[in-house]
């Protein structure tokens, strides 16, 4: 009997990967990606990082999550950059908006240096990121200055055992990727609409983040003495709220937590304009 029941768990557990991941397939990563968008020089046409030249000595960071794009930030870039005449610069990110082979040839590494550079190399008083890129701007706030710092949908682990490391490093033995139900975790059909981002999701670099750096961010969070600023879907379904907000917790200077009406990716949410608001208001409050 015991035999049976495991025997139907293997054969439930791989008629999962085969249904839900590139398992058996792997030569089919980017099929639906190229079903779906259409490529110019390699990249999904017309999500290319922009810049936002303004005047007011002030700069910010915005660095899209993983598989996402820049054009997420474009309403709160554009805000931004009309009301208090600050520089902003969204990067396109190192492989993303590509097919997924080729965000398969980059490392979390190399997106935090990423940051790090155009942080560094221009000055900028404030870092934006978005969920797993959240992580990264509060590894990068232990290290150095930030001015003003804004988490959304913070990625440190997940609500569901399924996504978990434990899972996903049993499921990336046998398959290196997965493709989404949906092309972001947005609960706003209008939203969802326009969201462009990468359908194959590589498992690589959420093992490395995981394993490289969720550890580290929680541990040294108390180093943190910039102004931070989170935002979380209440019905986030990507990053556990309850873990953020542990994070949060450890956090000794000036911070705010504000919950909003939606799931992980907030800028294409439902309380898009909220959180919007709740941004503008942090960087009008903000010490000279």
């Amino acid at each position: 009997m015991l035999l049976v029941i495991i025997g139907i768990v293997v054969i439930l557990f791989f008629g999962y990967l085969y249904q839900n991941t590139g398992f058996l397939k792997a030569g089919r990563i980017n099929e639906r990606d190229l079903q779906e968008w259409t490529y110019e020089n390699g990249i999904i046409k017309g999500v290319e990082g922009f810049t936002l030249e303004g005047n007011s000595g002030k700069c910010w960071v915005m660095a899209h999550g993983y598989t996402s794009t820049p054009p997420v930030f474009r309403e709160l870039a554009e805000r931004i950059n009309k009301e208090f005449d600050d520089t902003v610069i969204v990067p396109r990110l190192k492989g993303h908006a590509m097919l997924p082979t080729e965000l398969l040839k980059y490392s979390v590494v190399d997106w935090f240096e990423e940051i790090h550079g155009l942080m560094h190399d221009k000055g900028c008083d404030y870092l934006v990121g978005s969920s797993m890129m959240a992580g990264l701007a509060l590894k990068y706030a232990e290290e150095h200055e930030v001015k003003g710092l804004v988490l959304l949908g913070a990625y440190i682990k997940p609500p569901s055992f399924l996504e978990s490391l434990v899972v996903v490093k049993l499921v990336s033995r046998f398959t290196s990727y997965s493709w989404k139900d949906r092309v972001g975790t947005i609960d706003d059909p209008e939203g969802l609409k326009v969201h462009i981002a990468n359908w194959g999701f590589p498992f690589k670099a959420v093992v490395e983040y995981y394993e490289d750096f969720v550890p580290g961010i929680v541990e040294n969070a108390g180093k943190i003495d910039s102004r931070v600023l989170f935002l979380h879907g209440k019905y986030d379904t990507v990053a556990d709220i309850r873990a953020t907000k542990k994070v949060f917790d450890k956090i000794g200077g000036e911070k705010l937590f504000v919950e909003t009406d939606g799931n992980h990716l907030i800028l294409r949410d439902y309380d898009k304009e909220k959180a919007i608001d709740e941004i503008l208001k942090f960087r009008l409050n903000q010490k000279v």
